[in-house]
């Protein structure tokens, strides 16, 4: 039997997922998890479980992914959300800090294709699913704020961040 080796997104449901599975397979079940897949060496890290474990990947609505990670890591407090949504600046962990880079969903995946992951959307988990590390009295999106979340990301230029 082969054990999900998590592969996630910021803000995406992976802690989660996690807990999904550690339900569903057993607490002592072999389950392994990636910090994120937007690291340069996830991988390298997956590529030691490979034969005992199938990748999987969570994603998100990407406005409702961005927001979340604009409130819960407290970005709101010392900068505009346009300003949030333009950081340009390398990162060892991640390449690069930008959220939408961050949130680039088919550049992250294509990395791990070829292991024919699972991909699985938040939104569509089933209403067992569970709800950890959920922002505490996040503001509700408005009109404007998606309308600023959209422009960014039609705006968004992968090679920026590479």
């Amino acid at each position: 039997m082969k054990f999900p080796y998590i592969m996630g997104f910021q803000k995406c449901g992976m802690t989660s997922l996690i807990k999904y599975y550690r339900k569903q397979y057993g607490q002592s079940a072999s389950i392994h998890a990636t910090e994120d897949i937007t690291s340069p060496d996830c991988v390298e890290k997956f590529l030691r479980f490979e034969k005992t474990h199938f990748p999987v990947v969570i994603i998100r609505d990407k406005i409702d992914a961005l927001w979340s990670m604009y409130e819960f890591f407290g970005y709101n407090k010392s900068m505009t959300l346009e300003e949030f949504l333009s950081i340009n600046k390398p990162h060892v962990w991640y390449i690069n800090e930008n959220p939408i880079f961050r949130i680039d969903y088919d550049f992250h995946i294509e990395k791990i294709k070829k292991y024919n992951p699972t991909i699985l959307k938040l939104e569509e988990m089933s209403d067992d699913f569970p709800q950890e590390n959920k922002t505490k009295n996040k503001t509700n999106l408005d009109e404007s704020t998606i309308s600023i979340i959209n422009k960014a990301l039609d705006n968004y230029n992968r090679e920026l961040y590479l």
